[in-house]
């Protein structure tokens, strides 16, 4: 399955607003798997960090279409699951995808979707 490409939802919300932050997300196999490069504005790019999370610890998943981009919120019970990701507040990961990115965020989405029923 393709990874789906975004950007934390704010540039300004990681690590006191100095720091952009962009990645993908995936399945794979029952986890989702998000990776995440995270850097100071606007250089020194630092290595990409993975973190995972069980699928069976989502609680919530939103999805929410716009024109010139979509946003995609997960949000996880034990709040823990996502708090290290940067990015992550309040047990919920948000991500902005591009509309380019579509395709394959709904492909995600339909997965994830199969996997829930």
């Amino acid at each position: 399955m393709k990874s789906v490409p975004f950007k934390a939802k704010s540039t300004f919300d990681l690590r006191g607003g100095y720091f952009k932050g962009q990645g993908t997300i995936r399945l794979q196999g029952d986890d989702i798997a998000v990776e995440v490069q995270v850097w100071p504005l606007p250089t020194f790019k630092q290595t990409v960090r993975t973190y995972s999370f069980d699928m069976t610890d989502l609680e919530e998943i939103r999805h929410t279409r716009r024109f010139w981009g979509d946003t995609l919120t997960l949000r996880t019970r034990p709040m823990e699951r996502v708090t290290e990701i940067p990015g992550a507040a309040n047990g919920a990961l948000t991500l902005k995808v591009k509309r380019a990115d579509r395709p394959a965020l709904d492909a995600f989405l339909d997965r994830l979707e199969l996997w829930l029923v």
